[in-house]
């Protein structure tokens, strides 16, 4: 059935309400309803949470990554206890609406002191975590002092209260905004319903307590003796449309055990916030455990674990062995560094050695099925992480070969999904504090708001009597100046006590319950020294001249301070510092004619002395400036001197090289010519020779011609004689 369609069924059924026994069965039958509407979720959440405390029966509890998720998740959702941050709205000047933001704050962080507020908090993160639904509900308990009609409030708490998953119930909605009712699951001891229907005529006997104290049915056969530990089931109803609180039992139809007209009297009715919820769907308000988002995956994981396991037990070395079974047996049971005799040597030696004896069972196909289990598992949990959102480096996992750089990004952006979810535990734990604040501003007494604050402020009476004495001359003390120049009691009473004025006027927020967000303050903090600085920069000379321009520099430095988070004390110090200088520009008496007369000369002759300045400053850079001429002049000579000797020393340096290399030419030439007539001796001489030389060989030829015409002659000679 729809959220719609239950809306109707319900309002029907009220309309046909007629007497105080149809009211019990109406409302009976409208919490069995929420609970049938809700009934799958709440299986899954029962089988959610017994996978978490790794309860008996639960499954997928060989690696129970959902545990240690939670255990990872929690801590970075909440792990600092948030500080009441309450001030004025619009940041305006308001002295009453400071005085009650100081009240609400001071309250706020004395009440989060007086008990376990932390644990309240990590108990519901923790139920939103594992089921989607973290419930806690906020419980004003009044002490009373007196008897009959003088009895009173002699004192009053307000506290914080984890409400099971199990014990909350709602109306039919789409969103929280729509809720009719809402409900809480009690189990009552005998003397807490007595006192819940003491003043009427209902008869406690006749109220069944059926339960025992951890809400399991009671048990008949009991011991008459443990009746003591015997609860009733009661519900405590708060229904929106009536205003009223009912308290109905369980097992008892006939009458409504209390009702109370709007006990709390609070703006939004309910005394608990929106519930805490992991994943909130937008057209419907049922539950959704984040473990059936990747339930799947978590079978798979756990499958394999089990795997791992049982592959795991059977890597056991096992092999057989022929020989002599009593050496092999002896041999496996030996100690470290045992050596164990053989008692047929020979035989031993001839089977080849130990090695040969034995045969083990192969493991290599066992240790490859296990590595490769074990590289599956990892894929399977980063596939979880990724679908969980939860980041390497919220799990504390970083890869040493990663830059800086590269787990910063990691860390910006892996943890998107967790920034959401934390924005939404400080919008938790602010509504907290605003039912708080209006609980207390509204039921608690101006005599314990102010020993709990330790804030003492003047009655309107005090205050009218103080200025009636001043007006008479009276000398009044500090004390009661300062008194004087806070509001009334009266006037905070009423700011307090009115609801659409103090919303209005008061904001209630409370920091981050982040300790990581301490080094975004410190950046919000050096902004704005820096702006400081740059402020004073520039309003310093404008106050310097113009000292009756201070307190509206304070002003807007106020203005500007109030947009940070600098405390009270700071904030009290800019404020005490802008009256101040407000003060001391009211305190200057007017200036007296003879004062403006000695003033107006006193212009006139800055005045003139401005004017003589500035002629005798004319006349200054008129010589500067033909100085400046002059100087420009003769640096302008000295650079043409500069380039004449420049030239100068050009040619004379060119000069130079010519003369030494015509005398290099000439050296050369001589050289040369030197050289030419030693050759030409040489070759004279070598001339002479040749000729000397060539006379002895045609002397030689000579005489060897005439000494072959002698020898011819004689030759012819005998030749002749011969014939003769």
């Amino acid at each position: 059935m729809t959220d719609n369609a239950n809306t109707a069924t319900y309002e029907s059924k009220k309309e046909a309400v007629q007497d105080e026994k149809d009211l019990v069965k109406f409302w009976l039958d409208q919490i069995e309803r929420s609970g049938t509407d809700e009934k799958d979720w709440r299986d899954d959440a029962e089988k959610a949470e017994k996978t978490y405390s790794a309860q008996a029966g639960a499954k997928n509890l060989e690696f129970n990554i959902f545990h240690a998720n939670i255990e990872t998740v929690v801590p970075a959702l909440y792990n600092s206890t948030p500080i009441p941050d309450v001030r004025r709205r619009f940041a305006d000047k308001d002295p009453t609406g400071k005085v009650v933001s100081d009240i609400l704050e001071r309250s706020l962080s004395f009440s989060v002191d007086t008990y376990d507020f932390d644990g309240t908090m990590v108990s519901v993160i923790k139920d939103s975590e594992v089921v989607d639904r973290g419930v806690a509900r906020v419980r004003y308990v009044p002490y009373f002092a007196g008897q009959g009609e003088d009895e009173s409030v002699a004192y009053a708490e307000v506290k914080c209260e984890h409400v099971l998953w199990r014990d909350f119930r709602r109306g039919p909605a789409r969103n929280w905004g729509e809720l009719p009712w809402i409900a809480f699951r009690h189990y009552l001891s005998k003397d807490e319903i007595e006192k819940l229907i003491a003043g009427s005529d209902i008869n406690l006997e006749d109220i069944p307590l059926n339960y025992s104290s951890d809400g399991t049915t009671s048990k008949k056969e009991q011991d008459p003796k443990a009746d003591v530990f015997k609860r009733g089931m009661v519900w405590e109803i708060w229904d929106k449309d009536s205003k009223k609180v009912l308290f109905i039992c369980q097992d008892y139809r006939d009458r409504v055990l209390k009702a109370e007209d709007d006990p709390l009297e609070l703006t939004n009715f309910f005394p608990t916030p929106k519930p805490l919820m992991s994943i909130e769907q937008t057209s419907s308000m049922v539950p959704v455990t984040p473990l059936k988002i990747y339930d799947k995956l978590v079978d798979e994981l756990n499958t394999v674990t089990k795997r791992i396991t049982k592959l795991v037990k059977t890597l056991r070395p096992r092999g057989l062995y022929g020989g002599n079974a009593l050496d092999i047996k002896a041999l496996s049971e030996a100690d470290d560094g045992e050596l164990v005799p053989a008692t047929d040597v020979m035989a031993f030696l001839q089977a080849g050695g130990l090695e040969k004896i034995l045969a083990w069972f192969p493991l290599d196909p066992t240790t490859n099925a296990i590595k490769a289990l074990y590289e599956q598992r990892e894929v399977i949990k980063q596939t979880i992480y990724e679908v969980t959102g939860i980041a390497d480096i919220l799990r504390g996992s970083t890869d040493p070969n990663e830059t800086l750089g590269a787990q910063q990004l990691k860390a910006q952006w892996g943890s998107l999904r967790i920034q959401r979810r934390q924005q939404e535990v400080a919008r938790f734990a602010r509504d907290l504090f605003e039912i708080k604040a209006e609980i207390i501003a509204t039921k608690f007494s101006w005599q314990q708001i102010s020993m709990m604050t330790g804030i003492e402020l003047p009655t309107q009476e005090q205050k009218m009597m103080a200025q009636q004495a001043a007006q008479q001359g009276a000398q009044i003390p500090p004390e009661m100046q300062k008194l004087l120049s806070q509001p009334s009691v009266e006037e905070v009473q009423q700011l307090l006590q009115n609801d659409v004025s103090r919303n209005y006027r008061i904001d209630i927020e409370s920091d981050s319950t982040i300790r990581n967000d301490l080094s975004r303050n410190q950046q919000t903090m050096n902004l704005f020294l820096q702006g400081t600085a740059q402020f004073a920069t520039a309003m310093g000379p404008i106050i310097m001249t113009d000292p009756a321009m201070k307190p509206l520099v304070m002003e807007i430095y106020g203005s500007f301070a109030r947009q940070f988070k600098l405390g009270r004390q700071a904030e009290d110090a800019i404020e005490a510092a802008t009256e101040q200088a407000q003060k001391t520009a009211n305190q200057q008496p007017p200036p007296s004619p003879e004062q403006q007369k000695m003033e107006a000369e006193k212009a006139k002759a800055a005045a003139d002395m401005e004017m003589a300045k500035e002629k005798h400053g004319m006349e200054l850079e008129k010589m500067r400036l033909g100085l400046q001429i002059e100087r420009e002049k003769l640096d302008l000579k000295r650079e043409e001197m500069n380039m004449k000797r420049q030239e100068m020393a050009l040619e004379m340096e060119a000069h130079q090289q010519t003369m030494a290399i015509e005398a290099e030419a000439q050296q050369q030439k001589a050289a040369v010519d030197a050289q030419a007539l030693e050759h030409k001796a040489v070759l004279n001489e070598r001339t002479a020779e040749l000729q000397a030389e060539g006379a002895e060989q045609k002397h030689a030829m000579g005489m060897a011609a005439l000494a072959a015409k002698t020898a011819a002659a004689k030759s012819a000679a005998k030749q002749k004689g011969a014939k003769a």
